[in-house]
């Protein structure tokens, strides 16, 4: 197992340096310079883990494989005093595997979804968590419903979790998902059509500013290496702007967001 080793990297204003060094430039000071710091590695091996920041505290959990059992295990490390602690005992099923952990907070609660991996049946597949951080307790909210035979992939936003339903064969059906809201600490099915209701061969979901807040932008591969792409607002839950490309001809490779609400798309990986 390859430990994960924390290291912290000190902010401090950094002098911009010049695309061509002259004689009259100044140099950069090298008390000026981002440096990093070796901190205490975490108690937790590297597959499967997820972690989330709360008031400067990371919070890390990992599931851990053990005896026909999906453990979950959960530290706190403080930056402060270079500290892991552990936290409460977590919850574990009956399971061969632990395939993915992710996180999400709202609060002083930490959600967590464990993939149980293909070999579950999608009635059983995901187990769904709660941490609450000033509890140091574990929770089991009711997790999502099964869309027919297939699991789904969650994706965290401030107000709530969006999880799409995974596409295993090509369909011009709506893209359906399932919606945990954090007020209301409950789960909503739903449904977003695609395309003009082209066939389309996959479809995921990524973060993407708009505005001053974030929406989650639906990117469905069409045949032929055509894209579309469509808004979906988690406050109305609706689906918004839509937009398409014929594509290149090839498959391009996973869409990647930035900073200031531009998307790019990667790639074709080569012959």
């Amino acid at each position: 197992a390859v430990p994960i080793v924390a290291e912290q990297l000190n902010r401090r204003p950094v002098a911009a340096v010049p695309a061509t060094v002259s004689p009259s430039a100044t140099p950069i000071a090298p008390g000026d310079r981002p440096a990093w710091t070796p901190r205490l590695p975490a108690p937790v091996d590297t597959t499967r883990y997820a972690q989330v920041v709360i008031d400067d505290v990371v919070y890390l959990f990992a599931g851990v494989t053990g005896q026909d059992t999906c453990r979950l295990d959960g530290y706190r490390y403080r930056p402060g005093p270079d500290l892991w602690e552990p936290l409460a005992e977590g919850p574990k099923r009956a399971r061969t595997t632990c395939a993915a952990t992710r996180a999400f907070a709202s609060g002083n609660r930490i959600y967590l979804t464990v993939d149980a991996g293909g070999t579950a049946p999608a009635s059983n597949r995901m187990e769904f968590y709660s941490y609450d951080t000033d509890d140091d307790k574990w929770a089991t909210p009711k997790r999502p419903e099964p869309q027919g035979a297939t699991a789904c992939t969650p994706v965290g936003l401030p107000p709530g979790i969006f999880c799409l339903v995974d596409t295993t064969v090509p369909t011009a059906a709506p893209a359906t998902y399932q919606y945990f809201d954090f007020a209301a600490r409950t789960w909503t099915p739903g449904e977003a059509q695609l395309a003009g209701g082209q066939t389309r061969r996959s479809v995921s979901a990524l973060v993407v500013r708009v505005n001053d807040g974030f929406q989650l932008l639906l990117d469905a591969r069409l045949p032929g290496g055509g894209i579309a792409l469509g808004l979906w607002d988690p406050v109305s839950r609706r689906l918004g702007e839509q937009t398409s490309h014929g594509g290149t001809g090839v498959d391009l490779g996973a869409a990647q967001g930035t900073a200031d609400g531009a998307v790019f798309f990667t790639p074709p990986t080569d012959p």
